[in-house]
């Protein structure tokens, strides 16, 4: 596997260059040439983009979670009505903070939590969850490890609080569990089987188009890098 890095203040003539570039390497076959973007919004300037270069068969544009989704689903054969949609994630972060009931946690609120509380809120547990601290006991260890005691316990603490009013809607849930993004990303991770299996028309891999690299990103693309091709 092969890796090429432009850079550049122009990123139409970057991608073009990736593009071109991705047309001498790929089969030429269907879906032989991925493009992931931050943004559904980008996918269409990607294809015109393309039909430059290629013919429209040969790419797909997608997001990195919808990359990760599709790797998931063909992996464990779990589909989109397993994953956790936002407004419930929302109410139950919200919850979360409703029943925090520990006085000396920042998080807890003031009576009912803001729109912005809970999104701060949401963006911690979410980089818990990106960094594979998926329940209380393993945030606390590892920021206690660096020395962050004090954040340790308020996070942890708010992990206990979301994890509890996860139960109780699984409770009532119809269905099967519903799975959140960290855990879908991690089992992706984890897979032992390859992404030459999972997705075996792909011959080429354009990342492109991001001005802010989450944790998320980095993830899948460290998953294409141990185990994909070019």
């Amino acid at each position: 596997m092969s890796r090429l890095l432009l850079t550049g203040p122009d990123a139409e003539r970057l991608d073009r260059h990736a593009l071109t570039e991705a047309t001498d390497v790929a089969t030429g076959m269907v879906d032989s040439v991925l493009y992931l973007t931050p943004t559904q919004e980008r996918i269409p300037i990607i294809e015109e983009r393309w039909d430059d270069v290629g013919r429209p068969l040969q790419l797909s544009v997608e997001t990195i979670d919808g990359f990760v989704h599709s790797c998931h689903e063909r992996a464990f054969g779990e589909t989109i009505h397993t994953h956790m949609r936002s407004p419930t994630r929302n109410r139950l972060v919200e919850l979360a903070l409703e029943h925090l009931d520990k006085p000396a946690n920042p998080l807890t609120p003031d009576g009912l939590p803001t729109r912005g509380l809970a999104d701060r809120a949401d963006e911690l547990l979410t980089l818990m969850e990106f960094a594979n601290l998926l329940d209380s006991s393993e945030i606390e260890a590892r920021l206690c490890e660096l020395g962050l005691d004090y954040q340790a316990r308020v996070t942890a603490e708010f992990e206990r609080s979301f994890s509890k009013m996860r139960a109780d809607y699984a409770t009532h849930h119809d269905g099967p569990p519903l799975s959140i993004r960290g855990e879908r990303y991690g089992r992706v991770v984890e897979t032992q089987e390859p992404f030459t299996t999972l997705r075996p028309s792909i011959d080429v891999v354009v990342i492109g188009g991001f001005t802010l690299y989450s944790p998320s990103n980095g993830w899948s693309s460290n998953v294409w890098s141990k185990r994909g091709r070019r």
